[in-house]
């Protein structure tokens, strides 16, 4: 009786031990799922988070590219050296930086402080970069800087035809992406015209921005016709003035109110047509201006 006593005790034991060691099993078996699922899900959030980053920075692009031209063509002085095509703002050097962090493409540096923008920084936690051109019948003249200008030497006008200057790029941002290293070039126009020939249109030529087919940096440029669309015109001078802008337009209207800074003069050539033209300091009793004529209104 004694002896079946044990051999009940024993197979107890033994089926206790089973039950643990079937338990132990199953919670192995659902970490190695936990653990397979969780690697599989990684790469899909991975690809949305860079997509959604990559977005971000696509957009703030567009938004400082647009301000860095908006920001020049609303400056008092458009053209340093008085050939007659706007440069835009230098760019800060690597070595000048103060708050901004990060590469900066070969050719370009990082955004000027006169751009007023909010987004300095891309996703990524790097600063966004800059890229500029000299175009003209001067490039590179002591009155923008000379030599050691920031900004690249573009397409010189006295060699070559001046019609081309519309096409090149003349500003462009810049985000080295989520590699966080750029492949992108910005190049001066006696690099990229390859066979020197005034355009950029040949086979051996390259672009101003040269970005390499695979690279994750994010990249937009304005050409100089471009930028001038952008600014409504304001990026084009009048002849010989580089303080003045000029509209070219026969017909120009108006609606709504307009002012005009302490200092500001207007030349207008041909007839003006107003309607409800008022001074600003009139009170509207024609105790300043006295009453219409009939006959000559």
């Amino acid at each position: 009786m004694a002896q079946k006593s044990n051999n009940l005790t024993l197979k107890r034991v033994r089926e206790n031990g089973n039950v643990f060691l079937a338990l132990f099993g199953a919670v192995a078996i659902v970490g190695v799922i936990g653990g397979t699922a969780a690697g599989i899900m990684k790469g899909p959030m991975k690809v949305m988070s860079d997509v959604s980053s990559r977005a971000v920075a696509e957009n703030e692009i567009m938004a400082n590219t647009k301000m860095g031209v908006m920001a020049i063509a609303q400056a008092t002085a458009k053209d340093c050296d008085n050939d007659g095509a706007v440069e835009p703002y230098p760019y800060i050097d690597i070595g000048s930086a103060t708050t901004q962090v990060g590469p900066v493409p070969t050719g370009g540096g990082y955004l000027p402080s006169e751009i007023e923008t909010t987004r300095w920084f891309d996703p990524w936690g790097n600063s966004y970069t800059y890229c500029v051109w000299d175009h003209g019948t001067l490039v590179d003249d002591a009155a923008c800087g000379g030599t050691g200008q920031n900004r690249l030497p573009g397409l010189n006008t006295t060699t070559f035809s001046t019609g081309e200057v519309n096409k090149q790029v003349t500003v462009a941002v810049l985000s080295a992406g989520a590699n966080r290293q750029y492949e992108t070039t910005c190049q001066d126009w006696a690099t990229a015209d390859g066979n020197a020939d005034g355009d950029l249109d040949d086979g051996g030529d390259t672009s101003l921005v040269n970005k390499p087919i695979g690279s994750d940096d994010i990249v937009m440029s304005y050409t100089y016709a471009e930028a001038a669309m952008a600014t409504s015109a304001n990026w084009r001078l009048q002849s010989n003035t580089p303080t003045t802008a000029e509209i070219t337009e026969d017909e120009v209207e108006i609606g709504g109110q307009t002012a005009a800074g302490d200092g500001v003069s207007a030349t207008i050539s041909g007839a003006v047509s107003t309607a409800g033209l008022k001074l600003a300091t009139d009170p509207g009793d024609d105790s300043i201006t006295g009453a219409c004529n009939a006959a000559n209104d």
